[in-house]
């Protein structure tokens, strides 16, 4: 097995960048309580001086896809749910930053969710084949021009499966209600220990590699059910040659777990 690891921020893993989620993945699963507990420990770090360190999430696995158009491209092998709520974390601060007319401190956070490549053309920095509402909630926000006054109306209308992405909806509404109140100082002390949020990168070199040391972090966070571990198993070894039989593969997988 053959990969590479190292300590780095929050702030470089968002950076010029664009995560793909694989169909081997579980949806989206993290509740209130994960939310919560995200929320409690960067509130204790910013507030607690003293304590002298910066907050650690864990590890987050990653295969290399290349670069395309100077942004470099990754596939999700684990981390999806904590990049996720870590980008609607900072997509709700984004929020919270327009509606006190913070545009300098707002323009300084787009670089984290949305990439820019060398033809000037923007990319939102999760791509999810499921979850299509995530890249549309975050373009929404992260442009100035779009002034409302209830997010959570704003975001309904726009949300493209409401079954699917409810848990992305109330993920991001969760964060934004919390925030809302909050002396701007603290929102950027927020803002600034989530970006400074360390975790372990790691790097697979092939596949193969990669599927493997996606079994063996599973039991990290909440326990993977068996038919999540019986389709990274599947996934692993039927993978087509052609992009549209994998789609095909996808949507069947999905249609006999919605049975």
């Amino acid at each position: 097995m053959g990969f590479e690891a190292n300590q780095k921020q929050v702030r470089l893993l968002l950076s010029n960048a664009v995560y793909e989620i694989p169909r081997n993945q579980r949806r989206y699963v993290w509740t209130k309580a994960n939310w919560q507990a995200l929320y409690d420990d960067i509130c204790f770090v910013v507030n607690t001086p003293q304590y002298n360190k910066d907050h650690f999430i864990g590890s987050v696995v990653l295969q290399n896809n290349g670069s395309k158009d100077n942004v470099d491209h990754y596939t999700i092998i684990d981390g999806q749910q904590r990049i996720i709520t870590i980008s609607l974390f900072l997509a709700a601060i984004m929020q919270i930053l327009k509606d006190l007319t913070l545009q300098k401190d707002f323009n300084g956070m787009k670089k984290f969710l949305i990439s820019t490549n060398i033809k000037d053309e923007d990319e939102c920095i999760i791509n999810s084949d499921f979850h299509l509402s995530i890249s549309r909630f975050i373009e929404e926000i992260c442009d100035w021009g779009n002034q409302y006054e209830s997010l959570k109306s704003q975001l309904n209308k726009i949300i493209i499966e409401p079954k699917v992405d409810k848990p992305i909806l109330d993920c991001l509404l969760f964060y934004y209600e919390v925030l809302r109140g909050l002396p701007k100082e603290d929102v950027l002390r927020i803002r600034d220990g989530i970006i400074k949020t360390n975790y372990i990168d790691i790097k697979a070199e092939s596949d193969e590699d990669s599927y493997t040391i996606f079994e063996i972090l599973n039991a990290r966070g909440q326990p993977l059910e068996d038919h999540e571990l019986l389709k990274n198993y599947i996934m692993r070894y039927t993978t087509p040659k052609k992009k549209k039989n994998i789609d095909a593969v996808k949507t069947d997988w999905e249609n006999i777990i919605d049975r």
